[in-house]
């Protein structure tokens, strides 16, 4: 049962009555008339709703989820883990209305035919294949939106994007290469704005392969790197030097002022030559011969390091492989000399680090102790100021032991026309609810159409865009940001072992049927992805991607 408001009138005046037990009944206070109070007997308070394993042998993160209160929302882990809000601010994990997801039993399908939403537009017209539009949500929690409507439609050929763009048929485009930049510059009422990188191209040893199980020549190889002149010869202008592995970007984690090893051919030499390097020797440089979006010079920037590293008397061959061959050698640690490309999912330091050096570490040889222990001291330590002094030492390690060089953070490209204003493009996501246009009315153009419009089951951009504006978090990413920031909770905690994490939800939280936001709303959406045998475990696909990589598996059972 929901919680609903109780009020009583008297002498012309509303005032708000509680829910109040008494031994084994609840009553509820009632106004009669001339003005005096009867105390009558009432309905029960809600039943709180708990989903719990008491055996985290299953394999996942999470060992319950539960309703302290109904503005108070528990999450108990298996084992710590300091990024849980960051995985939670993301767009899957939207709020839904329990009722609601009981009545079209967790199909994305069914749920997404009229939205109820607590974000800060609703849904006013979808015309399959064709666009939807969004109107502003009177009865949003937070800041009001800047424009009445958002319209959004989508072609995936960029030239089609661009045609629109130029010919005033939308405001915003998106997915566009640098290749595409001289075209926009001809254009002078239309602007590119660049969308900050949650990715790292680097250059990765094999540190169980000779000779790059010494620390000497991996620290000579670095030195005898110019990466700015790779950055410009050998990368496009959407991509920046990156100076660590983790973007600017990244406010937690990455460490101001501190910077890569300085090219110096005569201290590359020095360190080659103590580590008595053959000269004659061929280093084989493994790349991906169809890259991601997200690194789709590398075939450049491989012949800029082969060039670089030729001209300080290094032998190099390159070695293009498809992407399942490449994937496979990676994975299977043979490749001697990579570069590969990390793409975080959210935007917490842990998704950069943990990924890189040590789930997914095969491909750099052995563990490096003293970088995974620090590694997983951050992901255990829940005060963001004791996590910055970690990652500030992880920082430095890595340029000490050089497991792999960062050469360069992609940006994406959007575009747009200049009666729009106010963008703000973050790795996660776009601000539009807060552009302003003359109009009041903004439209975008995307590359495919939502595959649904409740985004439990999703892990498309082009989906989450939109349902990020219908539909709102416990916590969320500051628009255009990576800082997390109140959303249906007004405030969180964590205990030091950041084991136990507590949601304090706001009030007066409406959905657009009507129903108000209360702590099993909480626990019953978190729930039907978590646990393969509730009711709601539907979605689209039944898949829960996202759900699934972020907290490592499903519960076939849980109690309750």
């Amino acid at each position: 049962m929901k919680h609903v408001s109780n009020h009583c009138r008297r002498s012309g005046s509303w005032k708000f009555l509680s829910f109040i037990a008494v031994s084994l009944f609840t009553f509820l206070l009632t106004a009669c008339q001339n003005g005096t109070f009867q105390i009558v007997q009432g309905a029960a308070p809600p039943e709180l709703l708990r989903t719990y394993t008491n055996d985290c042998s299953y394999g996942g993160l999470i060992k319950s989820i539960e309703a302290l209160d109904l503005s108070t929302v528990r999450i108990t882990l298996c084992r710590p883990d300091a990024a849980l809000p960051a995985k939670l601010a993301y767009p899957v994990f939207a709020i839904q209305d329990s009722d609601y997801l009981n009545h079209y039993k967790g199909n994305s399908l069914e749920l997404s035919r009229v939205p109820n939403a607590s974000g800060p537009y609703r849904l006013l017209r979808y015309d399959p294949g064709q666009q939807i539009i969004l109107e502003r949500n009177p009865d949003y929690w937070g800041v009001p939106p800047k424009s009445q409507k958002i319209t959004i439609n989508w072609y995936e050929s960029v030239i089609s994007r661009i045609v629109l763009l130029r010919n005033g048929q939308t405001d915003a485009i998106d997915s566009l290469g640098a290749n595409f930049l001289p075209t926009l510059e001809t254009f002078t009422d239309i602007s590119p704005i660049y969308q900050s990188a949650l990715n790292v191209t680097y250059l990765g040893f094999n540190n169980r392969m000779p000779p790059f199980n010494d620390v000497r020549v991996r620290t000579g190889i670095a030195l005898s790197l110019n990466r700015p002149r790779l950055l410009a010869y050998g990368l496009a202008s959407d991509s920046i030097l990156a100076n660590q592995f983790l973007p600017p970007a990244m406010n937690l984690g990455y460490t101001p002022g501190l910077n890569w090893l300085d090219y110096s051919p005569k201290e590359a030499q020095d360190w080659l030559k103590q580590a008595n390097f053959d000269w004659n020797q061929e280093l084989v440089l493994v790349y991906p011969s169809n890259p991601s979006l997200d690194a789709p010079y590398v075939e450049m920037l491989a012949q800029q390091i082969k060039l670089q590293l030729n001209s300080l008397g290094l032998k190099v061959k390159l070695l293009a492989l498809d992407s399942a061959a490449y994937s496979q050698v990676l994975r299977n640690g043979n490749a001697p000399l990579f570069l590969a490309t990390w793409s975080a999912t959210y935007a917490d330091p842990d998704d950069f680090f943990s990924r890189v050096f040590i789930h997914e570490a095969t491909s750099l040889g052995d563990p490096y102790p003293e970088l995974t222990g620090l590694i997983q001291q951050a992901a255990q330590t829940s005060d963001p100021q004791e996590r910055q002094k970690l990652y500030d030492q992880i920082n430095e390690t890595i340029i000490k032991l050089v497991p792999a060089i960062p050469i360069a953070h992609t940006n994406g490209i959007f575009a747009f026309r200049n009666t729009i204003q106010g963008q703000r493009i973050g790795p996660i996501n776009e601000n539009y609810e807060e552009m302003r246009s003359v109009n009041g009315q903004i439209r975008i153009t995307q590359t495919r159409e939502p595959a649904s419009l409740w985004p439990a089951d999703e892990s498309d951009p082009n989906t989450l865009r939109v349902t990020r504006l219908l539909y709102s978090n416990l916590v969320e990413y500051e628009p255009g940001g990576t800082n997390i920031r109140p959303g249906l909770a007004e405030a969180w905690e964590a205990n030091p072992e950041a084991t136990e994490w507590t949601f304090y939800l706001r009030s007066g939280v409406r959905f657009v049927d009507g129903s108000t936001l209360d702590a099993n709303d909480v626990v019953a959406t978190l729930s039907a992805m978590w646990e393969e045998s509730n009711p709601n475990h539907v979605g689209r696909s039944g898949r829960f991607e996202i759900f699934q990589r972020f907290f490592g598996a499903f519960i076939p059972q849980a109690q309750h």
